[in-house]
Formats: C-alpha cells, sequence, structure tokens
C-alpha cells in the first residue's frame, strides 16, 4: 500500500495505483510518502 499525503488530504493507492481511500488529515502543512508492504 502506497500512501501519500499532502494537505488537506491523506490518498491511499494499491499496487496498481488505483485509489483506496482519501483521508482528511488535520494538519495542512503535514506532507508524508510512505510505503507499507501488503501481507
Amino acid at each position: 500500500v502506497l500512501a501519500v499525503g499532502a494537505s488537506p488530504l491523506l490518498t491511499r493507492y494499491n499496487i496498481d495505483g488505483k485509489i483506496l481511500s482519501q483521508i482528511q488529515c488535520a494538519p495542512q502543512s503535514a506532507f508524508s510518502v510512505s510505503l507499507h508492504p501488503s501481507g
């Protein structure tokens, strides 16, 4: 699962690039990119 966040949404994609979810995140200046192994 790839999660990419830039204000005001955190968007999660699967490995095919399909959007899994879009989550509103509180800190508007937050930016994060994280890779989570599936399984």
